[in-house]
């Protein structure tokens, strides 16, 4: 008779256990996407595309991820601290060669997807990526007349001038 009692109490004690252990874990994940985008909190971070590079600048337009739209852009020098890496899938590697980087040398007419990490309003990183889902397909780059600085653009609209 004790020997039952006594296993029914060390079964109900491991099913309590199991219990509160399935309980901790659901309240750990409650927002598993919490820290997905960073960039919507960290105002040292900038994800966007970067536009064009000339000589040691980099032309960036920025995405607002409220809005959804493209912001001006935005012209950094590159110095020699800047740090580079490329995405690939999950996994980060160091891109060397700076602005003369294959992939720089290869930005197309959309513009190449990264984030820009500032430093007291100087660029300290680049990493290259792949555009979020919903903007796989990045509009073009509007054209302007005027000089970097004066075009935004808006995903799904097209850059038609008016007369």
């Amino acid at each position: 008779m004790f020997r039952k009692m006594l296993c029914a109490l060390a079964v109900a004690g491991l099913t309590v256990s199991f219990a509160a252990a399935q309980a901790q874990n659901t309240n750990q994940n409650t927002n598993p996407n919490q820290n997905q985008n960073p960039t919507a909190t960290d105002p040292n971070l900038l994800q966007g595309r970067i536009t064009g590079i000339n000589g040691g600048k980099v032309s960036f337009q920025p995405y607002d991820t409220n809005a959804k739209k493209f912001g001006d852009v935005r012209s950094f020098d590159v110095g020699e601290q800047v740090q580079f890496f490329q995405m690939q899938g999950d996994k980060r590697s160091a891109l060397t060669g700076g602005l003369k980087a294959d992939p720089f040398q290869k930005i197309g007419p959309n513009g190449q997807w990264a984030t820009f990490r500032l430093n007291n309003n100087n660029l300290s990183e680049i990493q290259l990526m792949n555009p979020p889902a919903g903007l796989s397909n990045l509009p073009p780059i509007p054209k302007t007349g005027g000089a970097a600085g004066q075009s935004g653009g808006n995903p799904g609209q097209s850059s038609g001038g008016s007369k």
